[in-house]
């Protein structure tokens, strides 16, 4: 029995010309004519020959052709085969001066709120997309080291550094001036009692003790001590996973976006962060660079762009997201090779799985 004749996509043929349509669509953001390919084709095929293969390409779903008289142009699934191609041949690479800048941001602060933001941004810059970092969940942080300090009369900052270095702060007002040996007391205590917790169980037990335990209203005072189990109720913004979206107004240049109402459905989904969240769940759930294209969302607001992300760990137990969104005409091994490398690298300085692989 003969063996069935390849698909338009399965055929290398088919296969180069797919590709060299994305590129050049990607170039140039116009539809691609037959007489382009036949150009670039390694091949030097006829415009004929080419015509024919594209009108495969197009019977599969993976062109379109916007006017009669136009070229072709991928579709979501056109751009599907040629990311997955790239991804399974791992052609994404960094370049030394981003690999140096990216280096650069990182060991740039060491606060880890600043790194990330830093990050977003030259994300977005290198990328000149949007760029987006999902901060670590501080809840399933480990706590290392907890300290109160008097910065001003009746005013305190509680810092909660966790073992990975993460460090988070809340400023807390109080009813009377406490002094810095009183606080180094409390601060003392607290390490004693609760260092090697999750930030989630540490809270609790701080809340409990705080309330049960006569000694330490006697040492702070009734007051001092509700507006500490207050501070402690109250979630941190960073122990919700922050995100970080830096380059927004990068959208306004993409020839894409000339549809105003099409723009504002992008941007406000990015503002309101529900289906972004839901972008960045599925990137969490699976190992190395995820890429979703187009209307794969399942997010009508956004089905005109593209989203390339990966997990990054910090410690043992936290992790958070790198990624980029941009128009589905979206270079991407240059946006995978960048996330791919960023995320690696943080997970590297937080001391987690590089690239997230054991989260």
């Amino acid at each position: 029995m003969a063996a069935a004749a390849p698909s338009p996509g399965e055929c290398p043929r088919a296969q180069e010309t797919l590709r060299i349509i994305v590129c050049e669509h990607v170039r140039t953001g116009q539809p691609v004519s037959s007489s382009q390919v036949a150009r670039l084709h390694p091949e030097k095929l006829s415009s004929a020959s080419i015509r024919n293969l594209m009108a495969g390409l197009s019977e599969a779903g993976l062109l379109s052709q916007p006017h009669t008289s136009a070229g072709r142009v991928p579709t979501d699934l056109g751009y599907r085969r040629v990311v997955d191609e790239v991804l399974a041949l791992r052609r994404c690479r960094v370049t030394a001066t981003d690999a140096r800048k990216i280096e650069e941001v990182i060991e740039s602060s060491q606060r880890v709120e600043e790194v990330l933001s830093r990050a977003g941004r030259l994300l977005a810059d290198l990328s000149q997309q949007v760029g987006m970092v999902l901060a670590p969940d501080l809840e399933r942080a480990i706590l290392e080291y907890v300290e109160f300090v008097r910065v001003a009369p009746r005013r305190i900052v509680a810092i909660f550094v966790s073992r990975s270095g993460i460090v988070s702060h809340r400023v807390l007002e109080v009813d009377e001036d406490l002094a810095q040996e009183e606080l180094d007391r409390l601060s003392a205590g607290l390490r004693e009692h609760f260092s090697g917790l999750s930030f989630s169980e540490m809270r609790r037990r701080m809340i409990e003790e705080l309330r049960e335990d006569e000694r330490w209203a006697r040492r702070l005072g009734r007051s001092a001590t509700e507006s500490v189990i207050t501070l402690l109720e109250q979630p941190f913004p960073e122990e919700s996973g922050e995100i970080i979206v830096e380059g927004t107004s990068r959208l306004l240049d993409a020839p894409e976006f000339t549809d105003v109402e099409q723009l504002r459905e992008v941007l406000r989904a990015l503002e309101e962060r529900t289906k972004v969240l839901r972008l960045i769940e599925r990137c969490l759930s699976a190992p190395g660079v995820q890429v979703v294209i187009g209307q794969e969302s399942e997010e009508p607001e956004l089905s005109a762009v593209s989203f390339v992300g990966r997990r990054y760990s910090a410690g043992d137990s936290m992790q958070g997201l790198v990624g980029v969104i941009g128009p589905r005409r979206m270079e991407y091994a240059r946006a995978v090779a960048l996330v791919d490398h960023f995320a690696r690298s943080l997970s590297r300085a937080l001391g987690g799985t590089e690239g997230g692989e054991g989260s």
